[in-house]
């Protein structure tokens, strides 16, 4: 009896094929589990002296009183509430009768619990989280401004000797909580503008105390100015810890009910080194330029380089960079802004020179808004270029007189009554 030969193995095309696959799985694999990428990063951000992680930025929760006059505080503003009907604060138009009507029925009790609270706070006194990520509620960041407004209102109602005691417990309120997120540096600034508009209403009145004012103003620009950096921080430490663990939570880059969790992690771990990039890219470029121009022209230069990028939408390394990549440029003129109105309006309450123009490639000083021969606002060029005060491509702000559009020193028309 003879063996029967063995059948030869023949290599077929499907066993290239599921060896390839095989392969490329485990690359993938290996890829997807690498933290190459962010060994470089954190080994930059350490060098920045960035902190890579929350608990390395080492945020500690304030005291149990301290949270909870705070809470109370935040109660007590959307108690009253301000008198959200009346447009913003224009300076030269008389205080409407409802307005003063509003005010005149809130509780004395609540008034002066307010009062009280805020004139006990300190700057950065205050931290509710050691830690942030895109879905921490954040509920007083709308309270808070609420209680800005409020007191802005109460800055056009109350005697010009009692201005600069109301002024400094609003600003106590703004400053206690340190922004650590760059949503929340942006609503900083929108309160800093308010409280500047409520003083800006009692510029006129020769009974302020007009130097206490100018004092408070300057201690806002400085504190503004000590505290935008670490909100561009928070960013990156928010969209890392999102890039690394987004499967964790809510679908982030897709809709899809199939398979969003792999989706996510996919968009994740291929984009992250390009977000944390540009992330460290715009601290740099805060720190390493001291003035507000080549702020604002180095954040300028970063955003377009990203819209290039994202351009190229097939490319899954910038999906998450054109979902989070803030518009830094905005960010960077409304603090600009921010800092010249608060420096103008020290200025003239000092009755000296007024600053220059950060947003000004020739140094030129901010320019006044006239009308009919007399200073009714001033106005930054924005994107460089004068345009004569323009509203919207100038950025022009009151001071003495509402302004007009499209110039701001065209006469002021009264809104018609509905």
């Amino acid at each position: 009896m003879t063996d029967e030969p063995r059948p030869r193995f023949r290599l077929r095309w499907w066993h290239i094929a599921i060896a390839t696959l095989l392969v490329l799985a485990t690359f993938f694999m290996i890829w997807f589990q690498s933290d190459g990428d962010l060994v470089a990063i954190d080994a930059r951000a350490t060098a920045m002296g960035v902190p890579t992680t929350w608990e390395k930025l080492g945020l500690k929760q304030s005291p149990p009183d301290v949270r909870r006059d705070w809470q109370r505080l935040h109660q007590l503003a959307e108690a009253v509430k301000s008198y959200d009907e009346w447009p913003l604060m224009k300076p030269g138009v008389p205080v409407p009768a409802e307005l003063i009507q509003h005010h005149a029925a809130q509780s004395a009790a609540d008034i002066s619990e307010i009062h009280k609270l805020c004139n006990q706070l300190q700057p950065n006194s205050v931290t509710i989280y050691t830690s942030y990520s895109f879905d921490t509620d954040l509920p007083n960041i709308t309270r808070g401004r609420s209680l800005t407004r409020w007191y802005a209102e109460r800055m056009s109602l109350i005697p010009p000797d009692q201005v600069a005691d109301e002024a400094n417990a609003s600003l106590a309120a703004i400053v206690a909580e340190h922004p650590r997120l760059l949503l929340s540096q942006l609503v900083t600034v929108s309160r800093l503008s308010i409280w500047s508009q409520g003083i800006i209403r009692r510029l006129h009145d020769p009974g302020i105390d007009r130097e206490t004012l100018a004092n408070q103003a300057d201690r806002a620009r400085a504190w503004l100015e000590s505290v935008t950096r670490s909100a561009w921080e928070g960013e990156f430490l928010t969209v890392k810890a999102l890039s690394i663990s987004s499967h964790k939570g809510k679908p982030v880059f897709s809709s899809s009910v199939v398979m969003p969790s792999l989706i996510d992690r996919f968009f994740s771990r291929a984009g992250r080194e390009a977000i944390l990039t540009f992330d460290l890219d715009m601290i740099e470029a805060w720190t390493s330029n001291t003035t507000a121009r080549d702020r604002i022209t180095a954040m300028s230069r970063l955003e377009d380089a990203v819209n290039k990028r994202v351009m190229n939408s097939w490319d899954p390394r910038n999906r998450l960079l054109g979902m989070l990549a803030p518009a830094c440029s905005m960010v960077c003129l409304n603090w600009a802004t921010a800092d010249t109105t608060l420096r103008v309006l020290a200025a003239e309450l000092r009755g000296t020179p007024w600053p220059i123009d950060p947003t000004d490639p020739s140094g030129a000083t901010v320019r006044k808004v006239m009308r009919n021969g007399k200073l009714i606002g001033f106005y930054l060029l924005k994107d460089g270029v004068d345009d004569d005060g323009v509203k919207g491509k100038d950025d022009c702000v009151p001071l003495y007189e509402p302004l007009g559009k499209p110039k701001a020193s065209d006469p002021w028309q009264t809104p018609a009554t509905p």
